[in-house]
């Protein structure tokens, strides 16, 4: 239970700071919803519907200055490499070398993927 207690925390983290692009395209002035989330590993104690219910309102929203609001308020900044979103701590910054994106896109879908002790969560996210 705390190695899944800790994924879902990095998780959840790497939600609050989140960012999306949809392919290739620019994320700015668009709003993603929760699509499906997976979860697999060895000492998997939560369902796929009991994940879900942890994500299923939430909803990501990027402006055109690099600000991302989940659920409609601020709550970071972010800036997009191709496929690659970042989380930054200003709307200024710039992608340092040792900077991981923490959600990339792929065939029009968000994907925010952490492993963790070998717990793997995957939250996919749509454009709205």
């Amino acid at each position: 239970m705390k190695k899944l207690a800790k994924v879902l925390a990095l998780v959840l983290v790497a939600s609050v700071l989140a960012v999306v692009a949809v392919g290739c395209s620019k994320v700015a002035g668009k709003t993603y919803v929760f699509d499906k989330a997976e979860i697999s590993g060895e000492g998997v104690n939560m369902t796929v519907d009991q994940l879900s219910a942890q994500y299923k309102d939430m909803a990501f929203e990027f402006t055109k200055d690099g600000k991302v609001l989940v659920n409609g308020e601020v709550e970071g900044y972010y800036k997009q490499d191709g496929d690659k979103i970042y989380a930054l701590e200003s709307a200024d910054a710039k992608i340092g070398e040792n900077d991981k994106p923490i959600m990339t896109v792929s065939g029009g879908k968000l994907i925010m993927e952490q492993t963790y002790a070998g717990v793997t969560v995957k939250i996919t996210f749509k454009k709205k």
